[in-house]
């Protein structure tokens, strides 16, 4: 190989572009299984609200006792005409904000 050619650090600027685009898009594939767990979290604390509602017990109790503690503060709970409306922030990876609110409803039949 000699030193000098036209092509010589081809491979390391190849190399040096394309290092960015995967960190861009490991970060978005984070982000998106972030906000899809969210999802997922906000859809089983409505239901366990909804449950606890039609059984006469606390809806927000039963809502934070699905959520991990990070979720827990950004919760809200509305229950409407026999339905339980759960609201989460998404959390933004790698930044101390979120991305948006997510809601997820539920509603169970009252025990008697």
């Amino acid at each position: 190989m000699e030193w000098g050619t036209a092509d010589s650090g081809q491979a390391t600027v190849e190399f040096l572009l394309a290092v960015p685009l995967v960190i861009v898009l490991g970060w978005g594939v984070w982000q998106v299984s972030v906000a899809a767990r969210t999802a997922e979290l906000a859809g089983s604390a409505a239901r366990a609200a909804a449950r606890a509602a039609a059984l006469g017990r606390s809806p927000r109790q039963a809502m934070l006792g699905e959520l991990p503690s990070g979720l827990n503060r950004s919760a809200s709970l509305r229950i409407i005409g026999g339905r339980a409306i759960v609201r989460l922030q998404v959390p933004a990876v790698g930044v101390g904000s979120s991305l948006g609110p997510i809601e997820a409803a539920a509603s169970f039949p009252v025990q008697r």
